[in-house]
């Protein structure tokens, strides 16, 4: 008697905690559907607009290309894995009813959003994501962010996305083993407004693809498609003031040559092998101790952190003059050595 007490007890137990799961979840849901209205509101008040006049190939839309993207775009704010569970989701009626109240738009299926975006170019969305952004530099929402109360931090990095055993579609790169395998892998390089906060805001994407219509000795890489970035970043927003900010890959020519050229400020990782004349340097400045020290006292829930800084200043490299920031990391004994092109304070 008494264990099965103990067993109905046990599973009103679990009952509660799955529905004070459920609960938490859903009201998670519904404050971040509340943060996206105020912020489409009252920085973007024209998005639907913009996202309406996006070409349309279809000949008997069911939905408005809005719905679709929208769609699209709530799929991944509530981080639903598959097309399928988004599908689950939206067959509730209050969801639909809500969305419907709050935005003025349906929720799509996800293979009519799928067959959509197939056939729209991805530079379309790039148009609209970029128009966003002049939105927030007009209503300077982003300045508290900046770099040194004038400059804008923009991280560019490559990412490999998904990993293939046959070819997705024409022009994705591909890695050939010794054994004769193949793998394909999408490889994306990204634009990314920063701020000390840890905010990010998309501003670029290029992808790296090997050219369909001739043939190639080498294939698409991460500093080709750099360059076709660098091109459509001063084109399309000539005059923000930018610090490039780039991992160990990229400290080499002709990376210093494009910032220079754009007026772009930059910081650097410096691998310990790279830029060998640039090490020697340091090496010289460290010898004769001509740099400059400092420390920074910060402090998280458990540690006291200790930063300490060496600045090495007019360090030449192919006419480019540069400063280096070392900088120690005692809680996780991680020395970091930083290329810079603008003063160091």
């Amino acid at each position: 008697m008494k264990k099965t007490v103990i067993k109905s007890q046990s599973k009103k137990k679990r009952k509660r905690k799955s529905s004070c799961k459920y609960r938490l979840k859903k009201h998670e849901k519904y404050q971040l559907i509340c943060t996206i209205f105020v912020v489409i509101k009252r920085q973007f008040p024209d998005l639907f607009l913009q996202i309406s006049k996006l070409p349309d190939y279809r000949k008997r839309p069911q939905y408005e290309v809005k719905e679709l993207i929208f769609s699209g775009l709530l799929m991944f704010l509530f981080k639903q894995k598959t097309r399928n569970d988004a599908d689950n989701v939206s067959k509730n009626l209050d969801y639909q009813d809500n969305m419907k109240r709050i935005f003025g738009v349906r929720v799509a299926d996800m293979d009519t959003v799928d067959l959509f975006l197939r056939k729209l170019e991805p530079v379309e969305l790039e148009l609209v994501k970029q128009a966003m952004f002049r939105e927030l530099l007009k209503s300077k929402v982003l300045q508290k962010y900046r770099f040194a109360d004038k400059f804008y931090m923009l991280a560019i990095d490559g990412t490999g996305l998904q990993s293939f055993d046959y070819e997705p579609y024409p022009g994705c790169p591909f890695k050939k083993y010794k054994s004769g395998k193949k793998v394909w892998t999408t490889y994306v390089l990204e634009a990314k407004i920063i701020g000390a906060n840890g905010f990010s805001l998309s501003l670029a994407t290029e992808w790296v693809e090997n050219p369909t219509d001739e043939k190639f000795d080498k294939q698409d890489c991460e500093f080709k498609a750099f360059k076709r970035m660098s091109e459509k970043l001063k084109k399309n927003f000539p005059r923000l003031p930018l610090v490039i900010l780039l991992d160990g890959l990229y400290p080499k020519e002709p990376i210093f040559s494009i910032c220079k050229n754009n007026n772009w400020s930059y910081i650097i990782t410096l691998k310990d092998k790279s830029l060998k004349s640039v090490q020697e340097e340091i090496a010289d400045q460290l010898l004769f101790k001509n740099y400059q020290l400092a420390n920074n006292l910060t402090a998280d829930r458990t540690h006291w952190l200790k930063n300490d800084y060496k600045f090495f200043e007019s360090i030449e490299y192919k006419n480019q003059n540069l400063f280096v920031l070392e900088t120690l990391f005692e809680k996780k004994v991680m020395t970091l050595i930083s290329l810079i092109f603008l003063p160091v304070n």
